[in-house]
């Protein structure tokens, strides 16, 4: 890490070129402090002095010309080469004494701050004295009043001990620490213990009976029907001996006896594992691997989709089946501590990796978010969230807890655009829980029944604000896997890129620096994250779960924290604002995903040498995964996305591959992604032998697909989904297409012709549809 700050030395000038001029000579020097290696104040002096030594052997260039010849990317918003400057008047200044006149020294007020800070210090007396200038575009007279004091801090704990790590070095105090730890959480004791999670499920069936809990295709069932299906299935699990801690596999598609599965499992007091349907055979085996369950239960037609993959019991489940079964009312011997469920995410090594819930941390998840996401009685949610991403569970579960309608529907139904925004106004829909990437390509037409729009799993926009926050409560939630779910809301209530807000009922968050200090206000560290709702850990992973899951310095004893990885900083009013990530993590569509997971699959191929993925941004801003590769035998890139998606879900697959004769490595050997090309400037390594539009309307889809996708040339033989193409794109292309050939294509259509060529000729078979005229696109 650096630290640049600039000084302000007097510094003399050739003597020919001076001579007979009066004025005050300062040039500025421009100085790199190097903190790497968390060093003690000791070293950093004898660092800063070297540096220093070095800025004055060229003190005679001026600062202007040094601009001059590195001549920087200029932005009006700061100043070019640093932000800070320090001036020390170590010049000590006489008394100014005249016969017969008092004289009091009076200070001058500057109206403008040349930098963002500039402090002045200057000795008086026994030390020094001293004064900031800031920029009040950027900080406020309380913002600096806390560095003034943090600076103060700092500086007299290393006067007392030189030989101090600065990293060690805490500028809080006891009074700030308490604060910033536990000024803002919410204590709710009442909703850590029971009753757990299927005893409120039960009572909510007492309270309304005959209320429609799930509107599923072709079916809906009451409380009462769902409440008895849950019991039969529980009492099933129960006769064949399962119970606390056993792990149940969960295989359905969106339905009914999805629902009841999830009720069951957890009235039982075994714990659920959702198995994701659209995975690919490949991944799913590894989980069955690493999972072992007792036993998996399916729906019939998902069943037949697993085959011999399980190596454990496979349990079909039918809702008619379990409505006739007798229902069993003994109540389960389950405790806040039992495990709830285990759900599959991301794994750098490889292998996806199981994080275990327990039933305490579901119970407060579930009753914070009926509050905060305002759920009532008359609510219907849509279960939009795949059941293999842990926020399906907050559509669930409140919906189920206050006597709510859960709404189901087709994968086909579920794709975000024109068909989805139908689907919530005919189907009254009153709360939608998505993605900031999915919500960015719809239109907000009215939807007077949509009261509250959740979004997660990605950063929010400020222009996803300003389009829809307006008529509803609008909702940014944040929360890693390892913590149930969901950790922080906020609440927007105002244009902008919202803040993750504040933690939920019992919730502790802690800004961290790499000592496990508090950062002050504003200042960026790694968040943790302490509540009843953090995983037991990693199954089976002591080493992951050691390194992840650590002890809460500022807990009661035996508690522990998450270290989430990501990069935040605290508002003055408790807000947490996101900013990054400390590693290659990343967010596609709202799946967390590691790159190392997609660079040990692609490892397994025998014609692929060195692989890195990394993150970009495709022209919507949107990220993207990019995948650079070596081939000594020249691998196909179609192929590497073919054996991909035999082993990893669809939003893993590179939206590009781009071949390269060697990677760049570092002095010291290693894979330098910095060094890694821009994958605008190069041609991927995934298209089809480039053959040129023809017609009009093949030039026109081939422009738009370029414009979409991001890519320069777009042939008639290239595939929209093997060039960088998704669901989502999909949604945009149509918007973008329909604005040309107006009721040419539906949406299911474009998936039906994944060519230019195929869509081309789609389109020109509509009799009613002309050709527009061409819009400068050139070969």
């Amino acid at each position: 890490a650096t630290d640049v700050v600039v000084g302000s030395p007097q510094a003399g000038r050739n003597r020919s070129e001076s001579e007979g001029l009066i004025g005050f000579f300062v040039n500025t020097l421009v100085l790199r402090t190097d903190l790497s290696g968390d060093p003690t104040f000791s070293e950093l002096l004898e660092r800063t002095r070297e540096v220093a030594l070095g800025a004055y052997a060229h003190q005679d260039l001026p600062f202007e010309k040094l601009v001059e010849e590195l001549n920087p990317e200029r932005d009006l918003s700061h100043l070019p080469l640093a932000q800070v400057m320090l001036v020390l008047q170590s010049t000590p200044a006489d008394r100014l004494a005249l016969r017969g006149v008092d004289v009091t020294p009076y200070p001058l007020t500057e109206d403008m701050a040349p930098y963002d800070v500039t402090v002045e210090l200057r000795p008086d007396g026994e030390g020094l004295a001293g004064s900031f200038l800031y920029n009040t575009d950027l900080f406020d007279a309380e913002t600096i009043e806390g560095l003034v004091a943090h600076f103060a801090r700092f500086v007299s704990a290393v006067a007392r001990e030189p030989g101090a790590r600065i990293d060690d070095v805490a500028l809080l105090d006891a009074t700030e620490v308490e604060r910033l730890a536990h000024g803002w959480v919410d204590v709710r004791p009442e909703l850590t213990g029971s009753p757990l999670l299927h005893e409120r499920l039960e009572r909510t069936a007492r309270a309304v009976p005959d209320s429609v809990a799930v509107d599923a295709p072709g079916r809906r069932v009451t409380y009462a029907e769902l409440d008895h299906m849950a019991k039969a299935l529980a009492a099933k699990l129960r006769d064949a001996g399962l119970g606390r801690e056993d792990r149940v596999g969960v295989y359905f598609d969106k339905g009914v006896e999805l629902i009841a599965a999830l009720c069951g499992v957890l009235r039982s007091g075994a714990a659920f594992v959702p198995l994701d349907p659209d995975g690919p055979v490949e991944r799913l085996r590894l989980i069955l691997d690493d999972l072992r369950p007792a036993v998996v239960l399916a729906g019939r037609a998902e069943s037949a989709r697993l085959g011999d993959t399980t190596g454990a019991p496979v349990w079909t489940v039918d809702a008619d089946e379990l409505l006739a079964s007798p229902g069993d009312h003994a109540a389960p011997a389950i405790d806040a501590h039992g495990l709830a469920y285990v759900i599959y995410t991301s794994g750098s090594t490889g292998v996806p990796k199981g994080v275990m819930i327990e039933q305490s941390g579901v119970v407060g998840m579930v009753q914070s978010m009926t509050e905060r996401y305002e759920v009532t009685s008359d609510a219907r949610f849509l279960q939009f969230m795949s059941i293999g991403f842990d926020a399906s569970f907050s559509e669930i579960f409140p919906t189920l807890l206050v006597g709510g309608t859960l709404v189901l529907r087709g994968r086909g139904d579920l794709l975000p655009g024109p068909g989805l925004v139908d689907l919530l106004e005919r189907d009254r829909i009153t709360h939608l829980l998505t993605t900031p990437s999915a919500l960015g390509v719809m239109r907000p037409a009215g939807l007077p029944h949509l009261r509250t729009l959740i979004v997660c799993g990605e950063a929010c926009s400020a222009d996803l604000v300003a389009r829809w926050a307006s008529g509803r409560r609008f909702v940014n939630a944040y929360g890693p896997t390892e913590v149930t779910v969901c950790t922080h809301t906020c609440h927007v209530v105002e244009d902008g890129k919202p803040p993750i807000g504040y933690g939920l009922a019992n919730t502790e968050s802690y800004v961290l620096d790499p000592a496990l200090n508090e950062t002050p206000v504003g200042v960026k560290g790694e968040m943790y994250v302490g509540s009843p709702g953090v995983a037991r850990g990693y199954l089976g992973r002591p080493g992951l779960t050691a390194a992840a899951f650590v002890p809460n310095p500022f807990g009661p004893p035996g508690t522990r924290m998450y270290k989430t990885g990501d990069v935040v900083r605290r508002r003055r009013d408790g807000q947490i604002d996101f900013l990054g990530r400390v590693d290659d993590q990343a967010k596609v569509r709202g799946f967390r995903i590691e790159p190392g997971e997609i660079e040990s699959a692609l490892a397994l191929h025998p014609e692929v040498g060195d692989v890195a993925v990394v993150t970009d941004r495709d022209p919507a801003g949107a990220t993207r995964l990019v995948c650079y590769f070596t081939s000594p035998s020249g691998a196909a890139a179609q192929g590497l996305r073919d054996f991909l998606a035999e082993r990893l879900p669809s939003y893993m697959i590179p939206a590009a591959f781009l071949r390269l004769d060697e990677m760049p490595r570092s002095p010291a050997g290693k894979l330098d992604r910095k060094a890694l090309p821009d994958p605008r400037l190069i041609e991927t390594d995934d298209r089809a032998a480039y053959v040129p539009p023809a017609t009009a309307t093949e030039k026109e889809t081939a422009r738009v697909w370029g414009e979409v996708l991001g890519v320069g040339r777009v042939g008639v033989r290239d595939k929209f989904f093997e060039i960088g193409g998704n669901s989502l794109k999909v949604v945009e292309l149509f918007e973008r297409l329909d604005e040309l050939y107006p009721g040419a294509l539906s949406v299911a259509e474009l998936f039906e012709h994944p060519t230019v060529t195929a869509m081309a000729a789609a389109i020109d078979t509509r009799a009613d549809t002309a050709a527009p005229a061409l819009t400068g696109f050139e070969l």
